[in-house]
């Protein structure tokens, strides 16, 4: 594998973002790649995730378990 690529996510919103949760929170492979923040949305709170998805066909099983971390988002309820 060559050298480490850097990407960014970024959120822009027309709301005022509250809360910015730390990539370290994310049970994902490269927790850099998440971004997620709870934006007021006329008083109601909403979690917006946002994401890089990495390359199946180069990080193989990495990809899946990107996706199951997302899955383990911090303060998310989990599945009945």
């Amino acid at each position: 594998m060559g050298p480490r690529r850097i990407n960014f996510c970024l959120v822009a919103s027309r709301w005022p973002i509250l809360n910015l949760e730390e990539p370290s929170a994310f049970c994902v492979p490269h927790p850099e790649r998440v971004l997620a923040v709870t934006i007021d949305v006329d008083g109601h709170p909403l979690q917006l995730v946002n994401t890089h998805v990495l390359d199946g066909s180069s990080y193989k099983w990495g990809k899946i378990d990107h996706f199951e971390g997302l899955l383990r988002l911090p303060d998310s309820n989990p599945p009945a």
